[in-house]
């Protein structure tokens, strides 16, 4: 079975990611990372810890790898929300009918067999099986049924609402989501029903499956597009059974992102991002430090404050952090890990 990771410029993440996968996954797979602008320096390093793993990278990796360097020199700040859309679904493409959705950022903290998985998904014609969900209970909410002693089938308890609206809302057809949104009169927890049919990562899919929901998708983040596909298979093609394990096989870090994400003054992730690589690049920043719970905070920020880098300020990131986690923590997630 083929394990697909999304990579963008964490590599401190993507090892320990790499790491989780050594020590709880059992069974005949290969890794492939599609990565989007990791500087090559950081993936040579990669390939030395972890010789058989095999990097794919995107259209834009040469422009995104030059932003980056751009940014940090101050000479432009980095702007850029394309997502490698085409680098995914060519990855997946080429993989296994069934394969695992892994992030940088995300890691397995249970064994996981992969033969007996391969084969329930096979015989029970299951198109997804979530391994995390961040504490919310919303996102696998629907009825259960035992599989294995590990993982349920669940069956999604979705809002009763028909086709024609779904369309005009998650593709905001005269601007219905926008308005409805602003007025507070739909929230991202209406959303979360929907999410029980998919997940960004962190689950097994069947590429089918998965093949369908990315269809027509842009270069740009639209997740109500992803929804829309799944409920679109769900009602139309009709065919498979969703899953989750029992309890959640993966954590996932509220501490980074990939890139900006709020303006806060004397915070800069990018620059965050290459402070902690190069520290990891230079055997100062153990990977699995606190596994496997996330990084202790104050682990990293000792590395921060060395810098004594006025654009990238311990309290500018714990503002980042406070509200990060507040948007996550409203929509019902469990942001202590």
């Amino acid at each position: 079975m083929d394990i697909i990771i999304k990579s963008f410029y964490r590599p401190y993440y993507l090892e320990r990611c790499l790491r989780s996968i050594e020590l709880n996954i059992i069974g005949d797979y290969k890794v492939t990372i599609l990565d989007d602008g990791t500087p090559q320096v950081y993936i040579d390093r990669i390939l030395e810890l972890f010789p058989l793993v095999t990097f794919i990278k995107s259209e834009e990796y040469e422009h995104k790898t030059s932003a980056i360097s751009q940014h940090l020199a101050g000479t432009q700040d980095y702007k850029n929300d394309i997502i490698p859309v085409q680098l995914w679904k060519e990855g997946i493409s080429g993989c296994s009918d069934y394969f695992l959705l892994l992030e940088e950022d995300a890691w397995i903290t249970h064994h996981i067999s992969i033969e007996p998985i391969l084969k329930m998904m096979q015989s029970q014609d299951i198109l997804i099986i979530k391994l995390g969900w961040n504490g919310n209970p919303e996102l696998i909410n629907g009825s259960k049924y035992q599989l294995t002693e590990d993982i349920d089938e669940l069956l999604p308890k979705l809002p009763n609402v028909g086709m024609s609206i779904l369309n005009l809302y998650f593709k905001n057809a005269f601007r219905i989501r926008s308005i409805l949104n602003k007025l507070r009169l739909v929230t991202i927890k209406s959303m979360l029903p929907f999410y029980q049919l998919y997940t960004v990562s962190s689950a097994f899919f069947n590429k089918d499956y998965w093949n369908y929901i990315w269809e027509g998708s842009k270069a740009t983040i639209d997740e109500p597009a992803q929804l829309l596909r799944a409920i679109q298979w769900k009602k139309e093609v009709g065919k498979g059974k969703y899953a989750n394990t029992k309890s959640e096989y993966i954590k996932t870090s509220f501490l980074t992102a990939s890139v900006n994400r709020f303006k806060i003054n004397q915070f800069d992730m990018i620059r965050l991002n290459h402070i902690l690589n190069e520290s990891w690049l230079e055997g100062n920043l153990e990977a699995m430090n606190n596994f496997p719970h996330d990084f202790d905070l104050g682990y990293l920020q000792q590395i921060v404050d060395k810098t004594n880098d006025p654009r990238c300020t311990v309290v500018g990131w714990n503002l980042w952090i406070d509200l990060f986690k507040g948007i996550h923590s409203k929509a019902g997630s469990e942001v202590d890990s």
